[in-house]
């Protein structure tokens, strides 16, 4: 749990992005007023049960319908292999109508960082494992 909050604040200190935190109206992790993003975030695809992936999937989809311009998407760092986390992947579907993202990985982590991606993971790993 404590490395998806470092995550969070990773991404939500990146240029750009803005970390909502615990108690945002949206329920969301993670916006971007400038790219048109709003993340729902996780540490890894097993992070969520059933009906709290539910749960994050619905305030995703209140966001989307209330702000159609913005990329929904739900992330996951980390899949269940370290395989599957390198590969990653991005998928879309439609959920009460309106087009989610689900997006873990490298992919993911491509797509918020750009040509940083490499650099931000050595030192988010380096950083955690002083502390584990």
């Amino acid at each position: 749990m404590k490395v998806g909050e470092v995550w969070q604040e990773v991404i939500g200190n990146y240029e750009g992005f803005v970390n909502l935190k615990v108690g945002h109206e949206s329920g969301l992790d993670i916006l971007s007023h400038t790219k048109k993003l709003a993340i729902e975030i996780k540490n890894r695809t097993n992070t969520d049960n059933a009906s709290s992936k539910k749960s994050n999937i619905e305030k995703l989809t209140k966001f989307k319908k209330n702000n159609p311009e913005y990329r929904c998407i739900y992330a996951c760092i980390n899949a269940s292999t370290k395989e599957k986390t390198i590969r990653g992947f991005i998928e879309k579907s439609i959920h009460n109508d309106v087009e989610i993202e689900h997006q873990i990985g490298f992919e993911f982590l491509t797509f918020i960082f750009g040509n940083d991606v490499n650099v931000i993971i050595d030192f988010v790993k380096n950083t955690i494992d002083k502390y584990v």
